[in-house]
């Protein structure tokens, strides 16, 4: 059904009551730089409701979606959005909603979600965010190609002990395929940098925070590194008994392909990080 059909449904829009209108009226409107996508239709309504967020972020604008969504399903019709402009005070045509509506429903369900309406609003990742996605990616991507196969994703997560594949449900091939369908979004066996990107993207449009990105992306794809509370936790630490005699507990760095049960391994990976002299480890210190 087309987005111009579900409007002409219902194109005579009702009143807005008078306590959702004291609402807007107090989301107080703020400028706010947006990011110009040079349409006039969508730059105006992304300033609109940037503005009336007070600051563009999660919440703010998880309450304007609320405002919008009449039956409260956490998600917008094209009616919903048609009545939504009206309450703004946003005087926009049947036309102009179905460009906006196109614009918010990335996946073309008929529905505009909350991660959607965020997505659509909020400027693009920040350089900052975008190197952690990359530096992630740089993980799976084995042959430094710019896309990542199953057979690389197979090469990182071990399916072999998954419980179906125990169970003989699934096969690890299918496993895998499943693990992948998370960024692989056209179903073609090859994960591009885009579609990672992508998914990151719409992760990111719920998180305020830089710094929880960042700590959220380290511990994820255990990279070492970060300052203050952005600092890697997940890298596994080790109690290292040198020949000397003295110990101490240090970090394996960037451990997500290490196997944590290979003492052998573990060493070779401190030794690689400058770590000499290594009589012995722990790893349940």
């Amino acid at each position: 059904v087309s987005v111009l059909y579900c409007l002409h449904l219902s194109m005579s829009l009702e009143a807005v009551s008078p306590k959702k209108q004291r609402e807007v009226n107090e989301m107080t409107g703020k400028p706010f730089q947006i990011q110009k996508s040079g349409d006039s239709v969508i730059d105006t309504f992304r300033q609109r409701m940037l503005e009336r967020s007070a600051n563009g972020g999660f919440n703010g604008l998880r309450r304007l979606l609320r405002l919008m969504d009449d039956n409260s399903d956490n998600k917008l019709t094209p009616q919903e959005l048609a009545d939504g402009c009206k309450l703004f005070h946003l005087d926009y045509s049947t036309a102009d909603i179905e460009k906006l509506f196109k614009f918010l429903d990335r996946d073309r369900n008929g529905y505009v979600s909350l991660t959607e309406f965020i997505r659509g609003l909020r400027p693009e990742m920040s350089m900052r965010r975008k190197n952690l996605v990359l530096k992630a990616y740089g993980l799976l991507d084995v042959n430094g190609d710019n896309t990542v196969t199953m057979d690389e994703l197979k090469e990182l997560y071990d399916a072999t002990q998954h419980p179906q594949v125990i169970a003989g449900k699934k096969t690890v091939d299918e496993i895998i395929i499943e693990f992948a369908a998370t960024w692989d979004k056209d179903g073609d066996g090859i994960v591009t940098q885009c579609e990672f990107m992508d998914y990151y993207a719409d992760i990111g449009a719920n998180i305020d925070n830089d710094d929880y990105f960042e700590l959220m992306m380290r511990n994820a794809w255990h990279m070492s590194g970060g300052e203050g509370a952005c600092r890697n936790t997940s890298c596994l630490r080790v109690l290292v008994t040198y020949k000397d005699g003295r110990s101490q507990v240090v970090e394996v760095k960037d451990d997500i392909r290490l196997n944590r049960k290979d003492d052998d391994a573990i060493i070779k990976k401190l030794e690689e990080q400058g770590i000499e002299n290594i009589k012995k480890i722990e790893t349940h210190a």
